[in-house]
């Protein structure tokens, strides 16, 4: 996928112990539960339509990293 500029990608991450509902390639909806917040407490919700380009495990802060791409992203 080509980025313009303007483009800006959703970084999210949740705690790793619960996991995640979603993994790369998959579409999201606003309001979609994604896990639990790293604190544990709340659910986190995604912020945008898009489609979830990483959804990665850091196990230095074992939290899931999350990168969405926005559907009203420009593309080049």
């Amino acid at each position: 996928m080509n980025r313009t500029g303007s483009e800006t990608p959703i970084r999210i991450e949740v705690e790793a112990t619960g996991g995640t509902s979603v993994a790369a390639g998959d579409r999201v909806r606003c309001g979609q539960d994604l896990g639990i917040s790293p604190d544990f407490s709340e659910r986190v919700v995604c912020h945008a339509d898009g489609l979830v380009e990483a959804c990665v495990f850091n196990p230095d802060t074992h939290r899931f990293e999350i990168t969405i791409v926005p559907d009203n992203a420009k593309k080049e």
